[in-house]
């Protein structure tokens, strides 16, 4: 199955073991002023729950084929992972695609999250590296978004609500501007079987 996404695919059946790399090419540049951070709590939101799965019952579902999904967020891109041996692929593009498609957004942990980001601001504070990369990248950009941090501000995350992460999702979360990455132990057949649900279901920018 061919999908209508750009796909960079590096094969190897060395190790049994799978990554798919879906990065969307909008990135944290993109955001608004004043909602720092929003694309990145979106995106970390979306592996605590999804398809009726509260957060616990995803990390189960992901520990019983010994997967690992995450997001990162960067001034150019949002990427979401996903690691897994060879023979569950197809159940961790499952849940993927839940992910994707049917987030539950819950908002006790997006609470949790941003009290988690809020902290990690605040302990990013005493990081000598992090504070000299900070004001080398504010006197580089001062008037430009490469200049506003991807993980937000403390004023910034605090705003941040569930309609908010919606409409991101919303607007991001697309075909348009998506990147597939997939490296391992996996055919282009494989990967197009087992992403079509997943890609294929994502919707165009509107």
């Amino acid at each position: 199955m061919t999908l209508q996404v750009p796909v960079v695919h590096e094969p190897s059946s060395d190790i049994p073991l799978v990554e798919l790399r879906h990065v969307f090419t909008s990135g944290a540049a993109m955001e608004a002023p004043g909602q720092e951070g929003l694309g990145r709590i979106a995106i970390r939101l979306l592996r605590r729950g999804a398809a009726g799965k509260d957060r616990r019952q995803m990390d189960e579902a992901l520990d019983r084929i010994a997967a690992v999904l995450s997001a990162q967020a960067s001034p150019d891109f949002y990427a979401v992972h996903v690691r897994v041996l060879r023979k569950h692929l197809e159940k961790a593009a499952d849940l993927l695609a839940e992910a994707f498609l049917e987030p539950t957004l819950d908002d006790g942990e997006l609470e949790r999250l941003k009290r988690e980001t809020i902290a990690e601001i605040v302990s990013s504070r005493d990081d000598d590296r992090f504070l000299a990369s900070r004001a080398l990248r504010i006197t580089m950009f001062p008037d430009h978004p490469y200049g506003r941090p991807s993980r937000g501000t403390v004023e910034s995350v605090e705003r941040i609500t569930r309609d908010d992460v919606m409409g991101f999702l919303g607007a991001h979360m697309v075909r348009d501007g998506l990147i597939l990455g997939a490296a391992g132990d996996v055919t282009a057949e494989d990967l197009g079987a087992v992403t079509a649900r997943t890609v294929g279901k994502l919707p165009a920018r509107q």
